[in-house]
């Protein structure tokens, strides 16, 4: 090859790796929008893009794109790990016809929706819809308007997993006139573990589905005013169970429940008793209550001795396993929970707790490991969950484990601990009733457990009185984890021989049983 011919080649391949350099360069960990900006800018701070799907092609992976002045930024499909925040401003999208952000992401990608309006406009098909990905987190948004109703749409969010499993954490979050339901979770692969805190779902057909293979954590929230159901839990009963009911047996439990001496009323609003009073009579007055009996609840049927166990459900092919254990507690909803439900957040209730730490943040087996007082009027159960790697799943249940005996034996709460999950608990409560709604769900939850009328204004008062001893005791009064079975759904041929050493009895269950 000439000397004048190698030049040129090395001249043509030094061009071609610069072209390679400046394309890489090109995506940069942090892009802006504007509702001034033009896509055709480099979505820079001083040349901002105008849409989110021009800046999401100029984001690099794990990057964010923030917005800098209020407006609209149009739909987007996310296709990798990626935060999209519009914190500190008006940033929203007007989905008409169409869902507004699509999250298809890789089997390792985290996506992240934070401060974002998105506003269907009566005809939006869904405000986010999962798809695939790793993790979805949506925080601080308002997602309304999805008013298409045609089949798979109408929600304001739907996770409906196809290639991978993943989880689903939605967190300071309202939701409402969608056509369908506000959240609905199920995945065709694998599992979805979800969680929604601190969730205001209101005015909707359904306020939340949970679905098949769907394991969701619902706590701090408000599922209000739905026209349908609050939540609807498929998969209940079996086809012989539901075929078998007969239009008699469907009016027989409308007349035992569904009459005027079974209903409390509750109002909140800018109204007094004189005002309100004689409307409930107009609308209410003359319903009369059925001849038969009204129907009651009964709960003295005695609870089945615990018999410690795991019990795996094999479901082949599995690319992760779902650990869910508990136990059902001596306490009741009516007990005063209040040291209790601190002690938890400290083991189980939230991010900083000692079991999502562990198996998250220390070991890397899980995206998230939780610990949930289930409060109900009468015994209470206490649930740990947790979805994991298929090859840690031992590891995984044995990690968990250890962190309870250490937790309710020598190493209980610490005082960094109880510090910051009682001032989290005081600062978060005048938040906690911003809307009538809110206040109403409080007035609510006071009638159910049998609260007195003053419970949260005394509330932060009582949390400032309690001590590391407290919390210590209250917690080893309540889970005595030698009852717990654990439950397992994974491939058993993968799974099994991880548990087999944990020292507990085996019984192994089709997925299909």
């Amino acid at each position: 090859m000439s000397k004048a011919r190698l030049l040129v080649n090395c001249l043509a391949l030094t061009v071609l790796t610069l072209g390679i350099s400046s394309i890489a360069n090109a995506q940069a960990t942090r892009t802006w929008v504007s509702g001034v900006g033009d896509d055709a800018n480099p979505c820079s701070r001083t040349a901002p893009c105008k849409t989110f799907a021009g800046a999401i092609s100029k984001t690099a992976p794990s990057g964010e794109i923030s917005v800098l002045d209020p407006g609209g930024f149009g739909a987007v499909n996310i296709t990798k790990a990626l935060t999209i925040n519009g914190d500190g401003t008006l940033a929203a999208i007007l989905n008409s016809g169409v869902t507004g952000i699509i999250v298809n992401a890789g089997a390792n990608d985290v996506v992240y929706i934070r401060n974002i309006s998105i506003n269907g406009a009566g005809t939006g098909l869904n405000g986010i819809r999962y798809i695939a990905g790793k993790a979805l987190h949506v925080e601080n948004c308002n997602i309304y308007g999805q008013g298409n109703n045609t089949a798979g749409n109408g929600n304001g969010i739907i996770v409906a997993l196809t290639a991978t499993a993943g989880n689903v954490f939605v967190k300071d979050t309202n939701i409402k006139t969608c056509a369908v339901t506000g959240i609905s979770v199920a995945t065709t692969t694998g599992f979805v573990a979800g969680v929604l805190d601190n969730v205001r779902l209101e005015g909707l057909p359904t306020g939340a589905v949970i679905g098949n293979n769907a394991f969701v954590s619902i706590r701090n929230s408000l599922i209000n005013l739905c026209t349908s159901t609050g939540v609807s839990i498929t998969g209940s009963g079996t086809p012989q169970t539901v075929q078998a009911i007969t239009r008699d047996d469907i009016l027989a439990a409308h007349d035992a429940w569904i009459r005027p001496d079974n209903v409390k009323i509750f109002v909140v609003g800018d109204t007094n008793l004189a005002e309100i009073v004689p409307l409930l009579e107009a609308r209410f007055g003359h319903w009369q209550a059925p001849a038969t009996p009204r129907g009651t609840k009964a709960f003295s049927a005695a609870i089945p001795e615990a018999r410690p166990r795991i019990i795996l459900i094999d479901r082949p092919q599995s690319p992760q396993s779902l650990i869910l254990a508990g136990e059902v507690t001596s306490v009741t909803g009516t007990d005063d929970l209040v040291a209790m439900g601190e002690a938890n957040d400290v083991l189980g209730g939230s991010f900083l707790s000692r079991l999502n730490m562990e198996l998250r943040e220390n070991k890397h087996w899980a995206y998230g490991a939780f610990g949930v007082l289930n409060r109900v009027e009468h015994q209470v159960p206490y649930l740990v969950f947790a979805p994991v790697q298929a090859d840690r799943t031992g590891d995984s249940i044995a990690a968990a484990r250890a962190q309870l005996q250490q937790f309710l034996g020598p190493n209980g709460v610490t005082a960094a601990e109880l510090e910051r999950t009682i001032n989290g608990s005081i600062r978060e409560l005048p938040g906690s009733f911003e809307t009538s709604q809110a206040v109403l769900g409080a007035l609510q939850q006071n009638d159910l457990y049998r609260r007195p009328d003053d419970y949260y204004g005394t509330l932060a008062s009582r949390l400032r009185r309690l001590t590391v001893a407290d919390l210590d005791a209250a917690a080893r009064r309540t889970l005595d984890p030698s009852k717990f079975v654990w439950v397992v759904v994974g491939d058993a041929s993968r799974v099994r021989s991880q548990l087999e050493p944990l020292g507990l009895p085996v019984e192994v269950v089709p997925a299909a049983h």
